[in-house]
């Protein structure tokens, strides 16, 4: 695998960002930016944070079905509410991380530990 570090960051208009959900899980985007060229449907989309754990409002990342990066969302001020709605949904199912609040039992069997606790 070849790794190419010429890329072009492409920052998105929040207001040129549509999503939608098609079913299930899925999302689809259309985006009007002309950073991108013409109008552009893409069937899948996929939602990341650049930053997960300090920057969690800024630099949101959209990528294809196949894995090529769309553009990045520098900022969420700007979207429309079902767009913000869809991509706060998406981040907090990709990012959910349950608190521990109760450790019930911890074992230890073939070097692999196992626990039994209580969560959020």
């Amino acid at each position: 695998m070849t790794l190419d570090a010429n890329f072009d960051l492409i920052f998105l208009d929040p207001k040129k960002v549509k999503l939608y959900h098609t079913g299930g899980s899925a999302i689809r985007a259309t985006v009007s930016d002309p950073q991108i060229g013409e109008e552009r449907t893409y069937l899948l989309c996929q939602i990341a944070r650049a930053f997960p754990l300090s920057e969690s409002e800024k630099y949101i990342g959209l990528r294809d079905g196949k894995d090529k990066d769309i553009g990045m969302l520098e900022t969420l001020d700007g979207l429309d509410t079902e767009t913000r709605a869809i991509i706060d949904d998406e981040l907090e199912r990709r990012y959910f991380m349950p608190r521990v609040t109760k450790v019930h039992k911890a074992k230890k069997e073939f070097e692999t530990v196992t626990f039994e606790v209580d969560t959020d």
